[in-house]
């Protein structure tokens, strides 16, 4: 999905994955299917964001991406399009 953020604007998003079984889901940030990051990016720090490139900050700071629920939350600080994947497992 394509979400449009704010620079200096938090950014709180949930895919809403949902599995039919009702088994619990596991979310984790991952490596795009095409293309590489370049210095300073990565899969953890993969667009700017406040105090970027230290993902693990406190919120607002840092790239948060709860393993459990799925949220994502972030404060971007850069114009521009970005490619972030999120592995989604049973």
């Amino acid at each position: 999905p394509l979400i449009v953020n704010y620079v200096g604007q938090s950014v709180y998003y949930n895919m809403g994955a949902v599995d039919d079984d009702g088994d619990s889901l596991a979310y984790k940030l991952d490596k795009p299917l095409s293309g590489n990051f370049s210095s300073p990016y990565s899969v953890r720090a993969p667009l700017q964001f406040k105090d970027f490139p230290n993902f693990s900050l406190p919120f607002p700071s840092g790239f948060h991406l709860d393993s459990i629920n799925g949220n994502l939350k972030y404060q971007p600080t850069q114009v521009g399009s970005f490619l972030v994947k999120i592995l989604i497992e049973e």
